[in-house]
């Protein structure tokens, strides 16, 4: 069984998480598909957009760390942890509008996902977390970056340090997600989102999405450039995971 589903209708492709038993947690393997999948589409002169969104109730619940897993990986830039922001690369590199469509719980790395996306769309239910703090784990610096640009020191430290949950309505409000609507009306909505981006002149669309991506990727931290940054959040991030072990 394929972890992503991709599908075509028109212009607009489809991207599916379809790990529904796990709540579309992220394992290795299900990164490394989405990572494939979304490169191919940036490839794809026929798609103008693009929807990404999950089977079953879950957008994604997180990272999955289960032992087989490899959580062991998850404080560095290595192995788990580099498979899965290369999937987050891989959905940034796309060059046409990406819109999220979520349900359920968008938490941890699943958080990451939709804000990888252009445009997002979730339920007036949805809930939208990082309980990083909470499991004892330290999030990818670039997470906490996003998380700050998005939401503004005060609440993205309500989020990330006391994990406080968002619904959708919330998210809304605080311009975390673009709107909220109602479960019944998800896929539609995203689906006609879609469609009309996917309508207008591409070499525009595609120019001004990259007009956008330019200017978020400089207030961004890289690891190419910031090293002695990253490496010192490492440290923090597997100390972290030594004391989770021990307090197992």
């Amino acid at each position: 069984m394929s972890l992503v589903e991709v599908g075509r209708r028109g212009g607009v492709a489809w991207l599916l998480l379809n790990r529904p038993e796990k709540g579309n947690a992220l394992s290795a393997a299900l990164a490394g598909e989405l990572a494939g999948a979304a490169r191919e589409l940036a490839s794809d002169p026929h798609v103008g957009a693009v929807v990404l969104s999950a089977r079953g109730k879950h957008f994604c619940s997180g990272a999955d760390l289960s032992p087989a897993e490899g959580e062991d990986a998850l404080g560095g830039g290595e192995g788990f942890a580099g498979k899965l922001v290369d999937a987050l690369v891989a959905l940034e590199g796309i060059p046409v509008p990406v819109v999220a469509a979520a349900r359920g719980a968008v938490l941890g790395f699943g958080v990451q996902l939709l804000l990888a996306a252009d445009l997002r769309i979730v339920t007036e239910e949805t809930r939208i977390g990082v309980p990083a703090s909470r499991l004892g784990l330290v999030i990818n610096l670039e997470g906490a970056a996003r998380l700050l640009l998005e939401l503004g020191s005060a609440r993205a430290a309500e989020v990330l340090l006391a994990g406080r949950e968002l619904s959708g309505r919330e998210a809304a409000a605080l311009g975390l997600v673009t709107r909220a609507v109602p479960e019944e009306t998800l896929e539609e909505e995203a689906g006609r989102v879609a469609e009309e981006l996917a309508s207008l002149p591409a070499a525009a669309i595609r120019g001004n999405k990259a007009a956008l991506r330019a200017v978020l990727f400089r207030l961004l931290p890289r690891r190419e450039n910031d090293r002695d940054l990253f490496q010192s959040l490492d440290a923090l991030a597997l100390r972290a995971l030594e004391e989770r072990r021990r307090r197992a």
